[in-house]
């Protein structure tokens, strides 16, 4: 059975919506070009986003069931929403019948985005996903809580949910706390794999797993959707870092997750006064080129003051077991991916300076 038939058989119907037709389409019942002439070509079915002339439409389109087009696969339907209500309405949490009859294809997919990252498009990408997908579907980070978005999946086929998380290397880790957290409640059954759309400054961890350095709308939503559909799956080392007080303390160690790297020294420094920065005064952080300026000023101004001078007199540094000898320093940075400072390949070195592998 082909894909559109399996998807097709939750029984979702066509919607018809008047106007707001993209130029240069077709309409699916007579073949000729709509958006040219707008008066001829008056609807769009938001689920398949086919178009039909307002004299080619007949009562059957109104009626006929939709395959939800391109991107069935990831579409998850209102009509699936509405049966998965009416089970909880009768207490019956056995969502496994209804989950058959979307098809073995289905990958529903989940839509994060910080609207408050890097170049600030996220208001933009949450519109266009809206278009294309379910709005249910899709959530803005700064109205709802990632782990709230990701109770979504509990509903959905096990292990077969994905996330696009639109923002930068702060909000993946954001997101991916919220996984960790759907591991503690027990919720492992439903985790879902995690895509990258990179809006922040840095970007390293996305860069580092092929999602590239930096989006700013040179790529249609459409096709981002389809490299979602195409992307490979890979494992990502996450660590944890605990800080504690030297001596006696009533205070609990802090724990915190490490995803792309944990550093001491300047590095670490102008982040923590970036951030600082932009809690004060978020309307000023309106741009990545903004942002990699503020970032360019916290640097010449350590270069200047060097704060984290003779670093490597105030800290011990023990590698499984074994005491570092440090030369005079700056800053230690620990890697878990190739990137780091925005695009820089610290292991790889300077010239041609050979580096052993890393471990």
């Amino acid at each position: 059975m082909g894909r559109s038939e399996e998807i097709g058989r939750i029984g979702q119907s066509h919607h018809w919506v008047r106007g707001n037709v993209p130029l240069c389409s077709q309409c699916m019942v007579c073949g000729q070009q709509c958006g040219s002439q707008p008066k001829l070509c008056d609807y769009r079915c938001i689920w398949c986003q086919r178009t039909v002339h307002d004299d080619c439409m007949g009562g059957d389109l109104k009626t006929e069931n939709c395959d939800l087009g391109e991107f069935r696969s990831l579409i998850i339907p209102s009509n699936y929403l509405w049966a998965v209500k009416q089970l909880k309405r009768s207490k019956n949490v056995d969502y496994m019948k209804l989950i058959a009859s979307m098809g073995r294809n289905w990958t529903p997919l989940i839509v994060l985005a910080n609207t408050r990252s890097g170049n600030n498009m996220g208001e933009v990408l949450v519109s266009e996903f809206k278009g294309l997908l379910n709005p249910l579907q899709v959530f803005d980070l700064s109205k709802t809580s990632p782990f709230k978005a990701l109770q979504l999946c509990s509903i959905l086929p096990p292990n077969s949910a994905k996330v696009l998380v639109c923002g930068g290397d702060g909000t993946v880790g954001w997101v991916l706390d919220a996984v960790d957290e759907m591991k503690i409640k027990g919720q492992e059954n439903f985790i879902p794999q995690v895509a990258v759309l990179p809006l922040g400054t840095g970007n390293d961890l996305a860069n580092t797993l092929g999602w590239g350095a930096g989006y700013a709308g040179e790529v249609p939503v459409e096709q981002i959707l389809r490299n979602v559909m195409e992307a490979d799956s890979t494992k990502l080392d996450r660590w944890k870092v605990q800080v504690t007080n030297k001596g006696y303390s009533l205070r609990k160690p802090k724990v915190m997750s490490m995803n792309n790297y944990f550093s001491v020294g300047p590095d670490a420094l102008m982040a923590l006064n970036f951030h600082t920065h932009r809690e004060k005064t978020p309307s000023l952080f309106s741009s990545r080129l903004v942002n990699k300026a503020v970032y360019l000023f916290y640097g010449t101004k350590d270069c200047l003051v060097q704060e984290c001078k003779d670093l490597d007199k105030k800290v011990e540094l023990e590698l499984d077991g074994e005491k570092i000898s440090l030369p005079n320093l700056e800053g230690i940075v620990v890697l878990n991916i190739g990137y780091w400072g925005g695009g820089c390949r610290l292991w790889e070195g300077m010239g041609d300076e050979p580096y052993p592998l890393s471990r």
